[in-house]
């Protein structure tokens, strides 16, 4: 009678036969890489709901409205110090379970910062901008952002441990009962402060709970509950390197919104969605491997560099045919600015793969200062041309910051890279 485990120990000879020759860990990798595109698959699919919903039964200026107020928390989420969840994930994969608790209780006393800057932020619309549903939107919601930023360490605890099918369980499920809830509210015409604030509320208890239900593992494991030195002077300098890797996403709706109008941010937030749902992809495969960059003394560089690079030509080719096929169907024929948008994009993901490598062995090699002037001098080069070209229409003038600011940035991180690897070798 024949069973599967044949199969499977054919497949993983395969895979350890492959990944001795590339030098790779590819049995590691098959089994988190799996887990992780399911999870980016499901929230794709989420973002991608959310966004047909805003399309379809909403005004492009309310989208945009959306955006913009969500740019603004995650700007101010800043202040809660995420970067103290990169130094968790170091200590859990250490085996230090109990740094999850040392560097959730530091985060939270922080993000009581980010609520009160949310709060002036949106008494400041209020009352000096007379935009009344973002500063409600913003003032309503500053309640709620230390339960959510301040416990979000909790999937550090599964992902130290190489464990990746627990978070892709959880989190497309709290960011399903958030979408859920945006899609009725359009579907209502609920306001902007009803969908923003019960979104981020609902996001909030979810995150809360995940976060408890990982301190009553941690009891039953008591003497796992060993916590690693964390220095707050790490934690600003890693919060600032997620900033800079992620500043597009913080900054970039603002910067949009400040140059047009919101309508305008609709209009490219649809355009933008599906290659940012990629870019999430990638990096999130990309982070899978940063336990194994920490142990590696020494890697086949270039054999790498080419692996990512075939990676990135077919991730640009399969993007660009499935938006060509399936963006007009999905969207509906009365947005052909954000679909040429979205078409032009599709050449920057070329070199997304490799850019992402190169950001996280220089993590691995402890460098958060160089990645962080190296991402900041790359999104400000590539937002003074944006402002040069504010006179262009915006989805033109968007495509040439956006690869001017990719561009820019895998040929810095590449430099760096090529110091760092030529210095190892000598």
């Amino acid at each position: 009678m024949t069973t599967s485990k044949p199969n499977t120990s054919i497949f993983a000879t395969l895979l350890t036969w492959a990944g001795q020759r590339l030098g790779l860990n590819l049995r590691y990798f098959a089994v988190s890489g799996f887990w992780v595109t399911i999870r980016y698959i499901l929230l794709g699919l989420i973002s991608l709901a959310t966004s047909v919903a805003f399309a379809r039964l909403a005004t492009q200026e309310l989208y945009g409205q959306y955006q913009f107020v969500f740019s603004i928390i995650s700007l101010l989420s800043l202040l809660s110090l995420p970067g103290l969840n990169t130094i968790s994930l170091r200590g859990v994969s250490k085996g230090l379970l109990g740094t999850v608790v040392t560097t959730t209780k530091l985060s939270f006393r922080a993000s009581w910062l980010v609520a009160l800057a949310t709060c002036l932020v949106g008494l400041f619309y209020l009352v000096q901008k007379n935009e009344l549903a973002t500063g409600w939107s913003l003032i309503g919601v500053s309640l709620f952002l230390p339960f959510l930023y301040g416990t979000n360490a909790w999937y550090t605890y599964y992902e130290g441990q190489t464990d990746f099918r627990s978070p892709t369980i959880r989190i497309p499920s709290m960011m399903a009962a958030g979408a859920l809830w945006l899609v009725i509210g359009i579907w209502q015409h609920w306001s902007l402060p009803t969908l923003i604030i019960g979104y981020f509320g609902m996001s909030a208890v979810l995150t809360s709970f995940c976060y408890l239900e990982v301190l009553r593992r941690l009891r039953q494991a008591q003497t796992s509950q060993v916590s690693d030195t964390v220095s707050l002077q790490l934690g600003v300098a890693y919060t600032l390197q997620k900033f800079s890797s992620n500043i597009q996403e913080t900054v970039q709706s603002l910067l949009v919104a400040s140059l047009y109008d919101y309508a305008a941010l609709g209009v490219i937030s649809i355009g933008y969605i599906l290659i940012n749902s990629a870019t999430g992809l990638v990096g999130a495969l990309s982070s899978t491997y940063f336990p194994l960059l920490m142990r590696y003394k020494r890697l086949p560089h270039g054999k790498i560099i080419i692996q990512n690079l075939l990676i990135g030509i077919g991730l640009a080719a399969g993007y660009y045919t499935f938006v060509r096929l399936a963006f007009v169907p999905i969207y509906g024929g009365h947005l052909p600015d954000s679909f040429q948008l979205a078409l032009s994009l599709a050449g920057a993901l070329t070199f997304l793969p490799l850019r992402l490598y190169f950001a996280s062995y220089l993590t691995a090699q402890h460098a958060p200062s160089t990645l962080t002037t190296a991402n900041t001098v790359s999104y400000l080069l590539a937002a003074g041309i944006f402002l040069c070209l504010r006179a262009w229409a915006p989805t033109t003038a968007f495509t040439v910051y956006f690869y001017a600011l990719q561009g820019s940035a895998v040929l810095i991180l590449g430099f760096l890279y090529w110091q760092r690897t030529r210095h190892a070798a000598d």
